[in-house]
């Protein structure tokens, strides 16, 4: 059985994921309600078996295609690494920037 391409469904628990771990971070100001949040350290890993599953399936799918495993590194390195080295450049020219204003900042 061939899965659909896209799964909405995924989408919904994706967004479950995210908003339990942002709940946890804030629990300690839900008062009643910390008990329930407390579980929100869930979400990580829930949200690590839902990226297992996606990345195992793009493996599955496209087994038979040539170059296969030089192709799959390939789109993510192409989506992962202008994110990391903007990030890279903003911090570094920040330090930068506050170096040169002469300010006193651990970094």
């Amino acid at each position: 059985m061939e899965l659909p391409k896209h799964i909405p469904q995924l989408d919904a628990l994706r967004a479950f994921a995210v908003i339990s771990v942002i709940v946890y971070h804030g629990a300690d100001r839900l008062g009643p309600l910390y008990s329930i949040a407390s579980f929100g350290w869930v979400g990580v890993d829930f949200f690590f078996v839902l990226s297992g599953f996606l990345i195992t399936r793009i493996l599955l799918s496209e087994k038979e295609s040539p170059h296969f495993f030089r192709n799959f590194y390939a789109r993510r390195a192409l989506r992962i690494w202008p994110l990391y080295y903007s990030v890279l450049l903003l911090v570094i020219g920040g330090y930068g920037v506050l170096k040169l204003g002469g300010g006193n900042f651990l970094i």
